[in-house]
């Protein structure tokens, strides 16, 4: 809850303010020039509809109460102290209550440390920080039972941001989907392309246990980008698969074949991918008329390591099960229908 505080009022002496030809207005705008500043006129920047205010104030180490003690007003009789018609009265803060759908409601605002944790050698993160808030709370704050709380700020950002992506995945797995039926004309192979992407997903997963800090929006772009490039490896082998099929050879030979003659293509291609995506990972920063490297990073580095590493974890991760899985998996049907016929003709 909010600490008792003081609230100091000006009480003016309409009839010394009068002799001076003074009025509430000019001694009003006076000390805004101490407080929140006096309004001069509007600014519409060009990327905003609404207009900024334009205030004029003092520097920081003349907005203070001695600086309202030493404040001279122009008058009649020249400039005079803001104390000679002016009394400066303590009172104590009267805190509002504010309610929504007829609910007390107190906002507690803060930000993460600009700094580096300790704990981690990196700048402190804004999710793994309400996380802990967010521990604490269940395990050691013991609020009674009438009483919630919900965290706003980027952390609501977070969340809409992953009901979108979730909703932007499902949607694009169900195009993938539908396009890949159209060309295979099976839904089981269109099971097995779509299932890098599950493969994909898990190595983010895993890779994301090693970085500093995660970003929704950063890794949900990356995971999007991931899932187009990730089933090219099944569309590859599956494609294959069924060229040599169509061509008299029997599923067993197909797959050994499909996974000898497409095991060099879909290497280098995730190699190359991996390769090529490292500088941004890393934040590499390259000036070529000096010829100097660096790891700094900058604005621009930020936002695309984390997109550049979610592809980078996930493409390697699901290229590996890839090759060992799939064509695994492409026989499956006919193993299993053997194994299935073999059981009835004992039975």
């Amino acid at each position: 809850m909010p600490l008792p505080g003081i609230e100091w009022q000006l009480q003016i002496d309409r009839i010394e303010a009068g002799r001076l030809g003074l009025d509430v207005g000019t001694i009003g705008s006076a000390v805004q020039f101490i407080t929140e500043g006096t309004l001069v006129g509007f600014f519409r920047p060009l990327d905003s509809d609404e207009e900024v205010d334009i205030r004029l104030r003092f520097p920081d180490q003349y907005r203070d109460l001695s600086a309202l003690d030493n404040l001279k007003v122009l008058t009649r009789e020249g400039a005079l102290p803001l104390t000679s018609f002016v009394k400066r009265i303590p009172k104590p803060r009267q805190d509002s209550i504010h309610r929504r759908n007829q609910m007390r409601v107190y906002e507690v605002r803060g930000n993460t440390k600009d700094a580096i944790n300790p704990e981690t050698n990196q700048p402190y993160a804004t999710n793994i920080t309400v996380q802990k808030i967010q521990n604490w709370i269940e395990t050691k704050a013991n609020f009674p039972d009438d009483i919630n709380y919900k965290f706003l700020g980027q952390d609501e950002e977070n969340r809409a941001a992953g009901k979108f992506f979730a909703a932007a995945g499902i949607s694009t797995l169900f195009m993938m989907g539908i396009i890949l039926l159209w060309q295979f004309n099976s839904f089981w192979h269109v099971i097995l392309t779509l299932s890098a992407v599950v493969f994909s997903v898990a190595g983010v997963l895993l890779g994301l246990q090693f970085y500093p800090y995660i970003s929704i929006l950063l890794c949900g772009t990356g995971v999007l980008a991931l899932a187009g490039i990730v089933v090219n490896n099944n569309i590859v082998l599956i494609d294959t698969f069924q060229y040599l099929q169509k061509n008299g050879y029997s599923t067993h030979e197909a797959v050994v074949r499909t996974s000898a003659q497409r095991l060099r293509p879909v290497l280098l291609t995730t190699i190359t991918t991996i390769i090529g995506l490292l500088p941004m990972v890393l934040a590499l920063q390259a000036d070529l008329f000096t010829g100097e490297f660096s790891t700094r990073g900058t604005s621009t580095s930020e936002v695309w390591a984390p997109v550049s590493y979610v592809i980078v974890c996930g493409l390697g991760f699901s290229t590996i099960l890839t090759l060992v899985l799939t064509p695994v998996m492409i026989a499956a049907p006919s193993v299993w229908g053997k194994t299935i016929k073999s059981w009835f003709a004992k039975a």
